[in-house]
């Protein structure tokens, strides 16, 4: 069986390809939904932590979302420029933090929403509300893995009732269980799985 993979950050199909084998698209609509198998980034099991480590800061420094500066901490604390010069820097930061900030990019799918969930820190992810149901990311649901906020005063309340009400640990623990859900073995293991599915009997000849 082939697998043909669409990484592409658009909704668009690639025509050409529709029939040469089971077509795999991240960024889908429900029209495309009819036509591909959804599939989404992934992260490699050793940079999800085991755990929720401690937490020292309120949000993660490396926030691109504009609306987010609405909020007083974010905009005291954080910038918007790549604040690290290395990985670890990075990933040390995200697991310091309660909260990380997403958002869409080239796509409503990026690598962030899982390094902000593998570091044990819970997603907030701008606009979430518009994101197909057909296209990835998905099982970030808000109040349960993740937030969703629209603008700077809906994520100041939300983050601050999850702190308010001990619910943090319990949330960015379904977090993590996410971002090991969509480590690289375990996308890897759906893709098989479906092509197996999907795989057209052989028939002998007579």
């Amino acid at each position: 069986p082939v697998a043909l993979l669409d990484g592409r950050d658009k909704a668009r199909l690639y025509w050409p390809a529709l029939g040469r084998g089971q077509y795999f698209k991240r960024e889908r609509t429900a029209l495309s939904g009819w036509l591909t198998h959804p599939i989404s980034f992934s992260i490699p099991e050793n940079r999800v932590a085991k755990r929720v480590p401690p937490k020292e800061a309120l949000f993660a420094t490396h926030v691109q979302c504009e609306a987010a500066y609405g909020h007083p901490w974010v905009r005291e604390h954080c910038r918007s420029s790549y604040a690290f010069e290395d990985e670890n820097a990075y990933r040390g930061d995200l697991e310091s933090a309660h909260f990380g900030i997403t958002m869409r990019k080239g796509g409503f799918e990026c690598q962030r929403h899982y390094e902000i969930a593998a570091a044990g820190a819970i997603p907030c992810f701008y606009q979430l509300e518009s994101k197909s149901a057909h296209g990835a990311p998905f099982g970030l649901r808000d109040g349960e893995n993740a937030i969703a906020f629209r603008d700077a005063r809906e994520l100041e309340m939300k983050t601050q009732e999850v702190l308010e009400s001990g619910a943090q640990e319990p949330m960015a623990e379904r977090a993590l269980e996410w971002a090991r859900d969509h480590s690289c073995e375990a996308v890897a293991r759906r893709l098989l799985e479906t092509l197996q599915i999907e795989r057209p009997r052989r028939t002998r000849a007579a």
